[in-house]
């Protein structure tokens, strides 16, 4: 997933986030495994209406539990960061 530069801050590996999904029933948690060190542009097709920043750093993250509904480019929502 992508954080805009505000939220940069409040990312980092080790966090758990709660992550939404079409298809995903309650959701889970996940474990923030890699945050981008370098900005990039928004990609040209952003799934999340609250990532329409003009930078963003790319968050990688994986499933506490294992979830068979999460497939690779699935889009996803992840619940505000503390």
């Amino acid at each position: 997933f992508y954080v805009p530069e505000a939220e940069r801050a409040k990312v980092r590996a080790g966090v758990s986030v709660r992550y939404q999904c079409d298809g995903c029933g309650a959701g889970g948690e996940a474990v923030i495994t890699h945050v981008a060190t370098t900005p990039e542009y928004t990609p040209p097709v952003i799934y999340s209406a609250s990532a329409r920043a003009k930078l963003v750093f790319l968050v990688e993250a994986r499933p506490a539990q294992t979830d068979s509904h999460l497939q690779p480019g699935l889009p996803i929502e992840i619940e505000p960061l503390p």
